[in-house]
């Protein structure tokens, strides 16, 4: 076996990572910073089936969830353009940008720096993806967030109990409070349709600040909500007693938790 010449060795092994540095250079170019980009060894793909999709987040607890519906269009037919949409109540989210990159799914929301990065893993029908919520940036105080994606036409929560003697329907100044005891004031406004309940939620402090829609049900005295805007994954699962109080509650953005109360807003003096 003769020796190898080590200038040659030492050229083919430059050329190698020359060719590396290039993949990554292009690959930030088109996709995005690196931290979105983490190209898994599953099956690839560049297409998946329109229609609903049940996406849920889940955190820390296998049992501490929130689900929201995607919906996809155009990609039937070859010569479409792939378009998927967030649904929250009346709200459909679309990410600025998408882009299939071997096994791989990226869903950008550039203004607040942020995308689902899904993977798909399975020999079979594009149905079922897992991935992450997660920063664009190298931001170590952004935690992300598993999420898990089923073709399915499903609805956002089970429906298991009938609606009890309650009215959640209509507006509610509410109020929600972190765990250091710092409180911020809002607006909840209900529509609801049988069980089923659409809503917007507006909070505007130093504590916390957003203006977003959500969607869910109406299980015996508890109300569930979820949406999902860019930048938080947001859930909200309260207690209602009759129509003037909403207590026991809990408001979730991403990986923050604060106690939510509510009621109806009071008349003003001469009204």
């Amino acid at each position: 076996m003769g020796v190898k010449d080590p200038k040659k060795v030492f050229v083919k092994k430059l050329n190698k990572m020359h060719q590396l540095y290039i993949a990554i250079a292009i690959s930030t170019i088109l996709f995005g910073t690196s931290a979105c980009i983490g190209i898994g060894t599953g099956e690839p793909f560049d297409k998946i089936p329109s229609g609903k999709w049940h996406c849920t987040f889940v955190f820390d607890n296998a049992t501490d969830k929130v689900p929201v519906i995607i919906e996809v269009t155009g990609t039937n037919k070859k010569e479409e353009q792939t378009k998927i949409f967030i649904v929250s109540g009346d709200n459909r989210l679309e990410p600025d940008r998408i882009a299939f990159v071997e096994d791989t799914l990226f869903c950008y929301f550039d203004q607040d720096q942020t995308c689902l990065k899904l993977n798909y893993r399975y020999k079979m029908e594009v149905s079922h993806m897992k991935g992450k919520f997660m920063d664009q940036r190298s931001n170590a105080s952004f935690i992300p967030i598993m999420t898990e994606v089923l073709y399915r036409s499903v609805d956002r929560f089970p429906d298991y109990h009938p609606i009890g003697d309650i009215q959640p329907e209509g507006e509610w100044d509410i109020t929600v409070t972190s765990d250091k005891g710092k409180s911020a004031e809002g607006k909840l406004s209900i529509e609801r349709k049988g069980k089923l309940l659409k809503s917007t939620i507006r909070l505007q402090s130093d504590l916390v600040s957003f203006d977003t829609h959500l969607e869910g049900i109406a299980q015996k005295d508890q109300i569930y909500m979820s949406g999902f805007n860019g930048k938080y994954v947001i859930g909200l699962e309260a207690t209602v007693y009759g129509e003037t109080v909403i207590d026991k509650g809990t408001l979730r953005l991403n990986r923050r938790k604060y106690y939510l109360t509510a009621k109806r807003p009071t008349a003003g003096v001469g009204e």
